[in-house]
């Protein structure tokens, strides 16, 4: 009795040491990209390879032709896939003792994106979908194409139409989709893309909707159009140009009555010379030799403004000699001041 209470307290301290160096292990990640090669190593030190045995999550996968034990104990895995992820647990054969744990992460391109929807209007559809997985790397970016799904059975299938832009912002969630005729089935597939390719493309169809209001109000706006004649413009910019040529005309007229100056081009030309100051002080050309007398007066308050040197020569007048005998002519200046000669 006494031996086998014994024996069972040393059954229950080897069972407690196992447990305990199962929890003492810590689990090492290893990442790898897809079809890439990898060694998981068995623990720090070496053992032989009929020693140990590998298990991944709980399942011995030793019978893959991929996978093989080398003499130290390592497990090597050759063309990896993203099936191979999981944790890997080497253990010995005879004692059962887990030697290491490792989970092996394997990057992959993108998945398929998840909750993808086509919501389609007449002529144009928006596309949606979220993001479950990026493979283990960033994602660049997303691409999407569709085309008709229905062809005539005289004709070639539709092409693939790719979405503008083609290289969708790695942060959106959804792309509207142009250019769609009514009443029309379409394929539409998305996908999305970061270091490592182009991930899996997912694909869906949906019908744009047959609006008939908006086809009768295009035909509306375009009824006549291939029958209409633009000599008819023509017409109408001709009258509208003849309306504002006669009112500038009309306006230039009633200008012209308000200032009360016959309008010749003599006057014109004798006007422009005075205004500018063409030629030298001896070939000014008086005004008053081509305007009427009763107009002299008003010519001259324009050429006082514009030339205050404006002189007149024929302007001076005689005075009677004075006691001195003096007869030096007075002078009018541009102010029409007068200037008596000095007594002597």
């Amino acid at each position: 009795m006494i031996l086998k209470t014994i024996f069972c307290v040393l059954i229950v301290v080897v069972l407690a040491e196992v447990c305990c160096c199962m929890d003492n292990v810590e689990t090492e990640e290893m990442g790898v990209d897809e079809r890439q090669n990898i060694f998981l190593p068995c623990g720090e030190e070496a053992i032989e390879s009929y020693r140990v045995s590998w298990v991944r999550d709980g399942r011995d996968d030793n019978q893959t032709p991929r996978r093989s034990i080398f003499n130290n104990g390592s497990l090597f895995i050759s063309d990896i896939t993203r099936h191979d992820a999981g944790i890997y647990e080497c253990q010995g054969i005879e004692d059962e003792i887990i030697r290491s744990k490792v989970k092996l992460v394997v990057r992959t391109p993108p998945p398929p994106l998840v909750n993808v929807t086509v919501h389609a209007c007449t002529i144009l559809a928006s596309i949606r979908w979220e993001v479950e997985d990026t493979g283990g790397y960033p994602i660049d970016y997303f691409k999407a194409q569709f085309r008709l799904k229905h062809t005539p059975d005289d004709q070639l299938a539709d092409p693939w139409h790719p979405v503008v832009p083609e290289h969708i912002s790695s942060s959106a969630s959804q792309i509207d989709v142009y250019h769609l005729e009514p009443n029309s089935t379409y394929i539409f597939q998305v996908w999305a893309v970061n270091k490592l390719g182009q991930g899996e493309v997912f694909e869906t169809d949906a019908t744009t909707q047959h609006n008939n209001e908006e086809i009768e109000l295009g035909r509306h706006l375009l009824e006549g159009a291939e029958t209409f004649d633009t000599r008819v413009w023509v017409a109408a910019v001709a009258i509208v140009m003849g309306t504002l040529v006669v009112l500038a005309l009309g306006t230039c007229y009633a200008l012209y009555r308000e200032c009360h100056i016959p309008l010749s081009l003599t006057v014109i030309v004798a006007c422009i010379v005075r205004s500018f100051g063409i030629g030298k002080e001896n070939h000014k050309v008086p005004l008053h030799t081509v305007i009427t007398d009763d107009q002299e007066i008003m010519e001259l308050v324009p050429n006082i403004i514009l030339n205050p040197g404006y002189h007149d020569e024929q302007r001076t007048e005689w005075m009677e000699p004075d006691e001195n005998s003096n007869n030096t002519t007075t002078t009018r200046l541009n102010n029409n001041t007068v200037i008596q000669p000095f007594q002597v």
